[in-house]
């Protein structure tokens, strides 16, 4: 697992490297959220960006770690963030964008990941993986204590893939099983098939960790996921061998079990989709892509790499827009920051 880390790190390295060509007017937003971008620039320096009405505040900006995600506190003065440790692992750190002071909060694991504060701003929930272990876990780590709780620490089996907050404290997670994940790779790296993926499980949880119930099964290459007032969207890549492959967003219906598709990458002139979120209002849908009429990045090896965008989708309108952008860099990741 270190060398699946050690390879994240060195493909974000070579992407920020590159020399970058960016469309210059691309701040335009429709909804009135915030939103929580975290960007990535070619001197190897991540920044954290507040974007709301269309304007960008820079709130905190350090180096490159593995895969910078954070979450922002509700009075806009502490950012919860990952880098790494002294001993080259990922852990949760805080600042104050105040005075700047900056504090390791965690210890011990090997890789922190997708972070999310609760809608009390008291807790954040993360995606963990224990030192030993092969399978992503839940922690959440509760800001007044000062303590970890890691679900369901003794499977050894069911990994994390994703997960996300409902507005009601209900927790829903996408998982499926490390070893029928293992054996398909095997059997693609022996076979030179077509890759086959994983059962993924849709489960919602209390805020304790105790498991409420499964939702529905779907055995696509999904990518990601997301909720919002218990709706769900997730996004996948229907052939990852191919580099024709068509993306889709879904969206699930929690209480039937059944999704149907709201966007394909093959019928809006784009090359891929990911990461979707939900508008605080449910209009619009948020998404990461790359347009068919894309700029290429390209490093001083040679090396090229499709430039990406911020999208909004107007699900009303079936209308896109492309929403953000900034020279000089790439965009890791964003959320949806709630009021």
């Amino acid at each position: 697992m270190k060398r699946a880390l050690s390879t994240t790190l060195c493909l974000l390295l070579l992407v920020s490297t590159a020399w970058f060509i960016f469309d210059k007017s691309t701040t335009k937003q429709l909804s009135n959220d915030k939103l929580l971008i975290t960007f990535t620039d070619q001197e190897l320096k991540v920044t954290y960006y507040n974007f709301h009405n269309g304007k960008n505040h820079a709130l905190y900006s350090k180096n490159a770690s593995d895969y910078p995600t954070s979450v922002l506190s509700k009075d806009d003065e502490t950012l919860y963030f990952t880098d790494f440790d002294s001993d080259n692992n990922t852990q949760l750190f805080e600042i104050n964008l105040k005075n700047k002071e900056e504090q390791q909060l965690t210890n011990g694991f090997s890789s922190i990941d997708f972070l999310k504060l609760d809608e009390l701003r008291k807790k954040i929930y993360m995606r963990v993986l224990i030192n030993g272990a092969r399978n992503f876990h839940i922690a959440v780590y509760d800001l007044d204590s000062k303590k970890v709780d890691i679900w369901n620490q003794n499977d050894l089996d069911t990994s994390v893939k994703d997960f996300d907050l409902n507005q009601d404290g209900k927790v829903y997670v996408l998982s499926f099983s490390e070893k029928e994940s293992h054996q398909k790779i095997n059997d693609f790296n022996q076979n030179q098939g077509s890759f086959k993926p994983a059962r993924y499980t849709f489960s919602i949880y209390n805020s304790n960790g105790f498991k409420l119930k499964d939702v529905g099964s779907v055995e696509k290459h999904i990518q990601d996921f997301s909720v919002n007032k218990g709706k769900i969207l997730f996004s996948v890549n229907e052939k990852p061998e191919s580099d024709d492959s068509n993306f889709l967003i879904y969206e699930l219906n929690a209480e039937k079990g059944t999704f149907n598709t709201i966007l394909s990458s093959h019928t809006k002139d784009l090359l891929s989709l990911q990461q979707p979120q939900f508008s605080s209002d449910g209009r619009y849908v948020y998404f990461i892509g790359i347009p068919k009429k894309y700029n290429v990045l390209q490093d001083d090896h040679g090396t090229k790499a499709k430039q990406k965008y911020l999208y909004q989708y107007d699900s009303i309108r079936d209308k896109i827009t492309k929403i953000w952008a900034k020279d000089g860099g790439i965009i890791n990741n964003y959320s949806v920051i709630s009021d």
